[in-house]
């Protein structure tokens, strides 16, 4: 990963509130709970999320460049999905995402509130 995009990907963690480390990542890959999708441009983290009825690639990790990730990451990701038995694709972003995602497919379909609890930081 250069050092930009290691930057970008930093800001990524951040900005998900650091609810994972660059370890915590790297042994989900290594053991197969997360699945990373990129190359030396961009860096996608996701993993599936089973429901009791329904089953989700979720993207919780998406740094460097875009129009790289949703010309090439973006179908590895559709069809690793498809073929882990997923029916959609999901993701929580920042609001200015709601621009951008639309075109290329994306609907959102919720908002995400956050409250937090005193005594955890």
């Amino acid at each position: 990963m250069s050092r930009a995009l290691s930057e970008l990907f930093d800001r990524a963690l951040a900005f998900g509130g650091y609810t994972h480390t660059r370890a915590d990542i790297a042994e989900g890959v290594k053991v197969g709970r997360f699945h990373y999708f990129g190359d030396d441009k961009c860096a996608v983290v996701a993993e599936i999320v089973e429901y009791p009825q329904d089953r989700k690639l979720n993207v919780f990790i998406a740094a460097g460049d875009y129009s790289r990730m949703m010309q090439h990451v973006l179908p590895k990701l559709k069809a690793f999905a498809r073929d882990n038995g997923c029916s959609a694709l999901t993701t929580t972003a920042r609001h200015g995402f709601l621009k951008r995602l639309p075109p290329v497919g994306w609907k959102p379909t919720h908002t995400v509130f956050e409250l937090k609890l005193e005594g955890r930081e």
